[in-house]
């Protein structure tokens, strides 16, 4: 009975050790890759590598559900018939994507704009949504859009 447990004492001591000392091989590679000179530095930077979340990637998160948006800094043109004599009235339009950073970290308002170029009774047709982006959730915060007056165009 003792000689299993000194057998089993020993394989987990082991065990340990070589785990430890692979753990210290990855660390002195992570250095020697980075130049850095302490093993707390280089984990700092690996996790923030690892970790980043930026404007392209908040965009991106949005964009997944809305892909007739372009990607931040472009537009894209867009158009319909609507009613009125054959073959009806072409209106042009366009869409775009911005991004800001919000006063919270790692937080960023991505905004999404559907503007036709024609107004109704004088009023611009529209749509703007607003939503708040973390690495965890994507909450749309804001939305006014009466692009959908443009059916009622004759």
């Amino acid at each position: 009975m003792n000689r299993k447990i000194i057998l089993l004492a020993s394989t987990i001591l082991l065990t340990s050790a070589s785990c430890g000392i692979k753990s210290a091989m990855d660390e002195d590679a992570l250095l020697s890759q980075n130049g850095s000179g302490t093993i707390q530095s280089a984990s700092k930077e690996a996790e923030a590598i690892s970790t980043s979340f930026d404007k392209e990637k908040a965009a991106a998160a949005v964009l997944k559900d809305h892909p007739e948006f372009p990607k931040p800094g472009e537009t894209k043109e867009i158009e319909t018939i609507t009613g009125g004599p054959a073959p009806g009235t072409k209106v042009k339009g366009t869409l775009s994507t911005t991004v800001e950073a919000s006063s919270e970290p790692d937080t960023y308002i991505v905004t999404l704009t559907k503007n036709w170029n024609f107004s109704v009774n004088e009023k611009k047709l529209l749509g703007d949504w607003k939503y708040k982006v973390t690495p965890q959730s994507v909450q749309l915060i804001e939305s006014e859009d009466n692009t959908d007056l443009i059916r009622i165009v004759k």
